[in-house]
């Protein structure tokens, strides 16, 4: 396994926020309410240009009623 990229990481999982968000027809700054989040801090984490903590991770899983494994979906690429 060839080790991974972590901008690239970063970038998927704030792409499979963004598009669960969006089938959910939440904005930004509803999320962010759902999510006890800043909206600044949503549009940071879509675009990839923020590290996610674990608490974090269940946060935004817990808004989008997902698991967290789904924010991770189609990492397996990722180099």
């Amino acid at each position: 396994m060839e080790p991974l990229d972590i901008d690239s990481f970063k970038t998927r999982i704030g792409n499979n926020v963004k598009t669960m968000r969006r089938k959910k027809g939440y904005s930004v700054r509803k999320f962010a309410l759902l999510a006890d989040m800043e909206h600044h801090q949503i549009l940071a984490l879509e675009k990839g240009a923020t590290d996610i903590r674990l608490s974090t991770l269940l946060k935004l899983s817990n808004a989008l009623e997902v698991y967290p494994t789904a924010l991770m979906a189609n990492l397996e690429d990722v180099s």
